[in-house]
């Protein structure tokens, strides 16, 4: 049991170690620091704005239903995570 463990520590360090990389290195990027610029035959990105984030998405029954069914499984697992049993 305790390998299990190593490696589910190890795979989740791994995950954080990525993502921390990603977030250093787009802020790196925004800042400006040399090396981190785009090439030049590259487009510059224009999805900040707020009426290009919400391009392609639909505001129909199947969107309503989607995020509603994300949210109604999200609780249960929000609720097992904070309990108190788990906490200590």
């Amino acid at each position: 049991m305790t390998a299990g463990l190593r490696v589910q520590n190890a795979l989740g360090f791994f995950k954080l170690f990525v993502l921390t990389s990603i977030v250093i290195i787009g802020m790196a990027h925004l800042a400006g620091v040399p090396g981190f610029e785009l090439k030049g035959d590259v487009e510059v990105p224009d999805n900040l704005r707020w009426s290009k984030m919400w391009e392609g998405s639909g505001n129909g029954a199947t969107a309503f239903v989607t995020g509603l069914y994300s949210v109604i499984w999200w609780v249960p697992c929000l609720s097992h995570h904070l309990s108190p049993s788990v906490l200590l």
